[in-house]
């Protein structure tokens, strides 16, 4: 948002920047009243390029309406949805609840550095508040029947500390609308895949169970000092949650006892239907465990503040404002009308840390996005197909590479490298081939000759549409389509 700060956005004043996302900027606010009030919280608005964004929005305010139902301890409360008109088109926000403090991912980051981690009993107390949060979501009525809520996206940078030792998941409802925006047109889905569960990975539907999964990856994360499912490269990391192979957390910390390693596996058990069936479920295991305290609360507020004294920013924040008076609860320009928030990339915390907004690019890459193609090798085009990906990627593997700026390259290899797809089966479009896939693994399963099951085995190849043999090998691909 241009201006400088403070300035009125709607009915609120907007103090300062916290951070800048990939779907969102994050404001510290005030709103007044009558007699003198004023109270602070947080707006989120979505960038134009999102708001701008019929499906996206309408998305959006479906899931966040849901969202703003949650009224609970353990969840950050929404206070209002709405946008604000501009010459430049509707700018959406999301009004919430602003937590004093920090979020798990900058506590542990932080931690780390100076060698301090949260003790056993914290990182049991933060798990267990943070699945009482998700079990109220996830058993939500409305008149009496299910809302259905799946969080989606339990990941560190979700759980809010405060100063106080309360614990706090944000972003209910957003994760949906995000994974559904930030599809390709083939159906894959981004997100923060070493927090997904196999299931979310692989693009099967979702319970609650795949978020206790999640929060089973945090609670691992805090235990052991480490990260459960770590890669150099995204289809690394897919490989690594769709296997669900979990180490044992005692051979990375011996201190963990042996009753609490095996509540933890049985969190992050493969198999959803080997999890705990409800995250009251899991919270209820773990406080049975030998390192569980019921007094906890204090003590994980006076480690946040240790680590981040109140009133400390951390390098890059913006320096703080003080806001002038302005006129007392100005009208909204649509209240009625509610409008979206983005999702996890970036917290909902007082002091968390500026992120500079990348400046455009003038020349984009070749490749810009992940296709899948699932070559059925049986028939003649297809194999044909197939023998020029193999050429392809034995010219890449002879290719002459000197050290140094005379650097050779295959100028004909059209293959860069192979990354994992992940089918959105909420659309259409990815359900449809998902059960085309599953139909031919069962025939392939019952025997069937290979003209009935085209389908052999996905196969993932990433052109470079610049180069003569890879626009060629692109324009076969559109033919055989």
């Amino acid at each position: 948002m241009a201006g400088p700060l403070p300035q009125q956005f709607g009915k609120y004043t907007l103090i300062e920047r916290i951070a800048v996302g990939g779907m969102a900027e994050i404001y510290r606010a005030k709103t007044f009243g009558a007699a003198g009030f004023e109270k602070e919280l947080v707006i989120k608005r979505i960038l134009s390029m999102f708001s701008a964004d019929d499906e996206f929005v309408r998305m959006f305010i479906d899931e966040a309406r849901l969202a703003a139902r949650l009224a609970h301890a353990n969840v950050v409360q929404i206070y209002d949805f709405d946008r604000v008109d501009a010459p430049s088109g509707p700018s959406y926000y999301i009004a919430m609840e602003l937590v004093e403090g920090k979020d798990l991912r900058f506590l542990l980051r932080e931690g780390a550095k100076r060698q301090r981690f949260l003790s056993l009993p914290q990182a049991v107390h933060v798990a267990i508040e943070t699945l009482k949060g998700l079990h109220y979501a996830h058993t939500r009525t409305d008149g009496g029947d299910a809302l259905d809520i799946v969080h989606r996206d339990v990941s560190p940078h979700n759980v809010l500390l405060s100063y106080a030792g309360d614990v706090k998941i944000s972003d209910f409802g957003i994760a949906k609308a995000v994974a559904r925006a930030s599809a390709t047109s083939n159906g894959m889905v981004k997100g923060k895949l070493a927090y997904m569960s196999p299931e979310q990975v692989t693009g099967q539907p979702l319970d609650r169970r795949t978020d206790v999964f999640s929060c089973g990856i945090v609670l691992y994360e805090m235990l052991t000092r480490s990260r459960l499912f770590a890669g150099e490269v995204e289809v690394e990391v897919i490989g690594r949650v769709r296997d669900g192979t979990v180490p044992p957390p005692r051979l990375r910390n011996p201190a963990i006892p042996e009753d609490l390693e095996k509540v933890l596996l049985k969190m992050l058990a493969r198999d959803r239907d080997a999890r705990f069936p409800s995250a009251a479920e899991a919270a209820r295991a773990l406080s049975a465990t030998s390192v569980y305290s019921a007094n906890e609360a204090m003590t994980l507020g006076d480690f946040v503040a240790e680590i981040f004294p109140p009133g400390t920013k951390p390098p890059g924040a913006q320096p703080k404002q003080e806001a002038k008076t302005p006129m007392a609860n100005p009208p909204s320009n649509r209240s009625d009308q509610p409008g979206p928030a983005e999702s996890g990339a970036a917290t909902v915390m007082l002091e968390a840390p500026v992120i500079p907004q990348r400046p455009a690019q003038a020349a984009a890459p070749p490749v810009t996005e992940q296709k899948t193609a699932i070559l059925d090798t049986n028939s003649p085009a297809g194999a044909a197909l197939q023998q020029q990906i193999e050429a392809a990627r034995a010219k890449v593997a002879q290719a002459p590479v000197s050290v140094g700026p005379s650097v050779q390259v295959a100028p004909q290899a059209p293959i860069m490298e192979q990354k994992t797809a992940i089918l959105d089966t909420s659309s259409p479009a990815g359900a449809a081939l998902q059960q085309q896939i599953e139909a031919a693994r069962a025939r392939v399963a019952q025997g069937a000759p290979p003209a009935a099951a085209p389908i052999m085995e996905q196969k993932t190849a990433i052109l470079d549409t610049s180069s003569p043999a890879g626009a060629a090998l692109q324009q076969q691909i559109e033919a055989a389509r």
